[in-house]
């Protein structure tokens, strides 16, 4: 604390040539920088705590481009890893439920996109498998991929404690859609205040983002 890294990183931010994503968990950066490298090319915020009252102004949605079901994958890890950073609510076999988790989140996220669903309906899918198996399916026989299928059939078609291990797995990593201000985050505003974020005219057009995110576990599952 206190030895200047704010001042070292403003200065790396505002000598940046090309684009920049700057991470912290304060607006300090924002603050020094933002006005400086809007004249280089836009900036955007992205804080789904609200930390400092800072709105965001871009939105990332991890249903985007899980009509790959190799995206789909990596994003469900990516949201697994943030909510089991240890142990987990399996002790030593939390390996293979949140390898199992992995694969189930993975198909329906791949299924919302194919439905036009929402991060909200793949948590209630999760929530209430027996109501969400027709839907679902349904939704995935527009896949190209057959192991999504297979996946999802099994995990609606397995013993109620199996099932519930997986649910259990995956829940935490979707508490996030409980706050407003971090499902927000996710979604574009009818008003444009937000817009989803164009990584290649952020790179040519040498924009900025500035990721701020608070302490918190959802803020870090959001986030990934």
């Amino acid at each position: 604390p206190r030895v200047g890294k704010s001042g070292e990183l403003a200065c790396r931010i505002l000598d940046s040539q090309g684009a920049v994503l700057a991470t912290s968990t304060r607006t300090d950066l924002h603050d020094l920088c933002g006005p400086l490298r809007a004249k280089t090319g836009p900036v955007y915020v992205f804080n789904p705590s609200g930390l400092g009252g800072l709105a965001s102004t871009v939105v990332f949605d991890p249903l985007i481009g899980c009509e790959d079901p190799v995206t789909a994958s990596q994003r469900a890890g990516d949201l697994l890893a943030g909510a089991n950073p240890g142990g987990g609510p399996h002790g030593g076999d939390r390996e293979h439920w949140v390898g199992q988790a992995r694969r189930v989140l993975a198909a329906l996220m791949h299924a919302a996109v194919l439905g036009g669903a929402s991060m909200r309906d793949v948590q209630a899918w999760v929530a209430d498998p027996a109501s969400a198996k027709r839907e679902v399916l349904a939704h995935l026989r527009r896949s190209l991929e057959p192991s999504c299928v297979a996946d999802a059939s099994q995990f609606f078609g397995t013993n109620d404690r199996t099932q519930t291990s997986i649910t259990t797995t995956i829940m935490p990593g979707l508490g996030w859609l409980a706050d407003y201000q971090a499902y927000g985050a996710t979604q574009p505003a009818g008003d444009g205040s937000r817009v989803r974020l164009d990584i290649a005219g952020l790179i040519e057009q040498r924009g900025t983002v500035f990721l701020i995110g608070a302490e918190e576990a959802h803020t870090e599952i959001g986030r990934a």
